[in-house]
């Protein structure tokens, strides 16, 4: 968990001015999302070292307008803890192993659950939001409402164990 950033709701706004095209008002937390799940996707498809993958993934051109810093604590964090943030999943989903599910599906439950687990002052709303839009643009047709049911079960189970113990559940 970092301690003194803003993580909160405000970095997940887009930015004032909007731009143009659908994707141009993303803010620069759900860019740094997208950058995390784009460095992922190559450690696990590709097997690129985390170190390189995060370099990469940051000197590309769609890191324009990133919370850089955010993405940087995001994705090694993510790719260190991902055994633990399946087990979260799979405990979520009957009959499911990661293998099942997209490389890219997977990794942004894991995103998810891992925000819901280090991320207290991101609110729980505003995690699975951005999930479903991240799904939505780089998954299936179904990735968004898969990805909804998926992490609202996650929380629950996150919730019940005690698992988070400085977020606010009353959301």
């Amino acid at each position: 968990m970092s301690q003194g950033s803003n993580h909160g709701s405000e970095q997940d706004a887009p930015p004032k001015g909007g731009g143009k095209g659908r994707y141009a008002t993303r803010g620069p937390r759900h860019r740094a999302r997208e950058l995390a799940l784009q460095a992922l996707y190559a450690c696990e498809v590709a097997g690129t070292p985390v170190d390189r993958a995060a370099r990469e993934a940051a000197d590309d051109r769609n890191a324009e307008g990133a919370d850089m810093e955010y993405y940087h604590q995001l994705m090694p964090a993510v790719w260190n803890r991902r055994e633990m943030l399946d087990g979260w999943v799979i405990r979520a989903v009957d009959n499911w192993t990661p293998e099942r599910v997209s490389v890219i599906e997977r990794n942004i439950l894991r995103v998810g659950a891992h925000e819901i687990l280090y991320e207290p002052a991101t609110p729980l709303n505003v995690i699975i939001n951005e999930a479903i839009e991240v799904a939505k643009r780089f998954g299936s047709e179904q990735s968004g409402r898969f990805v909804n049911g998926v992490l609202d079960r996650v929380a629950a189970l996150i919730r019940d164990a005690d698992a988070a113990p400085y977020r606010q559940w009353g959301e």
